[in-house]
Formats: C-alpha cells, sequence, structure tokens
C-alpha cells in the first residue's frame, strides 16, 4: 500500500541522512590527504567547518529536492523504498557520491606513493647511518 506522505518523509530522511552519511566519508577522505601530505598539521581546528560543510550540504539538497518548483515529482517509490525516482534529479545524490569516490581513489594511491617515498628515504637514512656506525 503506497502512502504519499509517509513515501515523502521517508524520502526526505533518507536523502538528508544519505547525503550526510556521504559527505562524512569524503570529508574523512579529506581530512586523511591533509593528513598524509602534512602528518605534523593539526587539523582539528576544521572540524567546525567539516561539520558546517556536510549539514549544509545535507539540508540544501534536500531541501531542493522536496520544493517542487516544476511539474515532475521527485519522490516516491523507488526500488522497494521511498526515494529518488530516477530522473533528472539523481545527480543531487549520486554526483556528490561520485566526486567522494574518486576523492577516495586518489588518496589511496597518494598514500600509496607516500609510503613509498617515506620507506626508500628511511632505507637510505638506515644505510647512512650504518656506514657511519661501521666507521667508528
Amino acid at each position: 500500500q503506497y502512502n504519499e506522505k509517509s513515501c515523502l518523509l521517508e524520502a526526505i530522511f533518507s536523502q538528508f541522512f544519505g547525503m550526510a552519511s556521504i559527505s562524512w566519508t569524503g570529508v574523512i577522505t579529506f581530512n586523511l590527504l591533509m593528513s598524509i601530505r602534512d602528518p605534523f598539521k593539526d587539523t582539528s581546528s576544521l572540524e567546525k567547518w567539516y561539520h558546517l560543510y556536510v549539514w549544509s550540504l545535507s539540508l540544501a539538497t534536500t531541501i531542493a529536492l522536496v520544493v517542487d518548483g516544476s511539474s515532475c515529482q521527485k519522490y516516491g517509490p523507488s526500488d522497494g523504498t521511498c526515494w529518488i525516482i530516477p530522473n533528472k534529479w539523481g545527480w543531487l545524490f549520486y554526483g556528490p557520491l561520485m566526486v567522494y569516490g574518486m576523492l577516495s581513489c586518489f588518496t589511496l594511491i597518494f598514500a600509496c606513493f607516500r609510503i613509498n617515498d617515506l620507506e626508500r628515504r628511511a632505507s637510505e637514512y638506515k644505510r647512512t647511518v650504518l656506514l657511519r656506525m661501521a666507521i667508528y
């Protein structure tokens, strides 16, 4: 039984908290990238900006999908739940999801290169120390 009001409520909560969830993933990835780039930088001062970004983006995308400025319906039954009907508005969720996914992949690749570079430097330093110890 399809109930339009309960479907809309479910869709609103799904959009808001789904966007918040993937946005936190993006923010954590960004914070990890900053920490890899500069391990001694304190990123705790950015926490309030992270909160502002995540919650305002979630609210903005939810409002954009709820406010019906066009004749098309944006929410409704979708794959067994009530959420975005597959149409031109899906990019409001899937766009950030793809951006965060690409950021995560880039961060993992960057971390691999950074770790490899640090291992190479540590190996060179270790050789230098062993050579100096051998001289003594």
